[in-house]
Parts: structure tokens; sequence; C-alpha cells
């Protein structure tokens, strides 16, 4: 099954608010990742376009059942996370890797993935979920 969700909590800005669902019947979706690299995560359907980018803190690779603390810079300690529609300057928040499939070169074929964003470092989230053939 592949699948993007996200809730949007009043006053979050990449959101809008809004809550929205992505399946395979009314939208398309790419991934193009590796284990120890990024991900990148995109699903175009009922007249939007999201875009997830989403990357382990700098030497590390990704491990399934971490949890992550992330910024849209990311670091030594923390992933980077970015998603959104429109975008915001400057985000943060958290992503956890619930499923991961790699085949032997290391590109990613299967992703479960939540998260938990939030723009300008303001307390109204964007959470979500990303699976991609998971």
């Amino acid at each position: 099954m592949t699948a993007y969700t996200q809730r949007s909590e009043a006053g979050d800005y990449a959101g809008g608010g809004r809550s929205r669902t992505f399946t395979n019947g009314i939208a398309t979706f790419t991934l193009d990742g590796t284990v120890d690299g990024r991900i990148e995560f995109g699903a175009s359907g009922l007249r939007a376009t999201w875009n997830a980018l989403v990357v382990p803190p700098t030497g590390q690779s990704f491990q399934v059942g971490r949890t992550y603390q992330a910024d849209e810079l990311g670091d030594d300690e923390h992933g980077m996370l970015s998603v959104g529609g429109g975008g915001c300057n400057h985000s943060n928040g958290e992503f956890t890797v619930d499923k991961l499939v790699a085949d032997a070169s290391g590109q990613i074929t299967a992703l479960a993935l939540t998260f938990e964003q939030h723009c300008e470092g303001a307390d109204p989230a964007l959470r979500g979920t990303i699976h991609y053939f998971a």
C-alpha cells in the first residue's frame, strides 16, 4: 500500500489547518533515497503536491524504530525534515522510521515513516504518515 496522510492543526502554516489523505487511486507517488543518505518523497493528487525531504543526522544511517529530532538544516545531532506543499522558511520537529526495506545497493524500496513538523518554531503542528509499498 502506498499512501500519504497529514493532519494540520489550526495555525500551522505548511498544512493550512487541513487534513488530507492521498492514496493509490487518487494520487501518484515518488520515492528516491538510500539507507545512509536522504529520502525524497512526493505525493501528487487532489490538485495538490506534497513533498518531504528526510535526512538522518550527519554521518548516520536510517534505523528502523528510531525517532530522530529534526530541523530544516540537520547536523550531527539532528536529522533534517522539511514537509510541505507551500513551505515555510524554517521548520523543526521529529520523525520515526517504522519500516525500511532496501535493495542490495542501499536504495530504499519500501518505507513507513511518521513525522511531526512545526513551521517557524510555532506550536501548531503538521503531523503525518508516509507509506510507500509498506
